[in-house]
């Protein structure tokens, strides 16, 4: 039995094949996304032929920005990877926040 607080969860994966049937039903689901979303810690070690890096930090990354010395240079470094994720073409996004690079 599932629990009520996945209920939702299962039912949404159960009925994506049903709606996405034009699309190639379950056999979709096999495939590779075309698209990834992702903090640049969690795509690190990929590539993309397209990647778009928004340059927003959280508050402990903009706290570190915010220091000189290695603290710094470790988000610079950070930034740096992010970057060398594009195969062909990367786009720097505008920033959303005042903590950005």
């Amino acid at each position: 039995m599932v629990p009520s607080t996945d209920r939702g969860r299962v039912s949404f994966a159960r009925a994506v094949p049903d709606r996405r049937r034009a699309c190639g039903g379950s056999r979709a689901l096999k495939e590779p996304p075309r698209v990834i979303v992702g903090t640049i810690h969690s795509v690190k070690g990929g590539e993309a032929d397209v990647v778009f890096l928004f340059p927003d930090l959280s508050k402990a990354g903009d706290a570190a920005y915010q220091r000189h010395g290695s603290l710094r240079d470790s988000v610079i470094r950070l930034f740096y990877v992010g970057m060398t994720r594009a195969r062909h073409t990367l786009y720097l996004c505008q920033r959303e926040s005042s903590m950005a690079v």
